[in-house]
């Protein structure tokens, strides 16, 4: 079973958006880092293997959003693709920024 996890600070001691790109930064590293089509380390998003999702990344904050993307990559249903590969996929990419 794959196993997900983050050092989390001590409540009050980390900003909301430090917190997120602290744990953001560890999903990218579970899903290895780099685009598994091409290698790429930069440009990266997250993409849904199945090609569909039943919620609309635009509507779900950014800090939940990645809660659902942790939960999806431990079930593999997530995967990192540059913007490039994910457009030649042929889907838009699942999240507005690219990191």
């Amino acid at each position: 079973m794959k196993r997900f996890r983050t050092d989390e600070p001590a409540p009050g001691t980390v900003s909301r958006r430090a917190l997120y790109e602290r744990r953001k930064a560890a999903l990218i590293e579970f899903l290895g880092g780099q685009c598994v089509n091409c290698g790429r380390k930069r440009k990266l998003t997250f993409d849904h293997i199945s090609g569909h999702r039943d919620w609309d990344p635009r509507r779900v904050h950014s800090t939940k959003r990645l809660r659902i993307y942790t939960e999806e990559a431990l079930n593999d249903l997530l995967q990192l693709l540059c913007v490039y590969c994910n457009s030649a996929k042929g889907d838009s990419p699942e999240d507005d920024e690219a990191f």
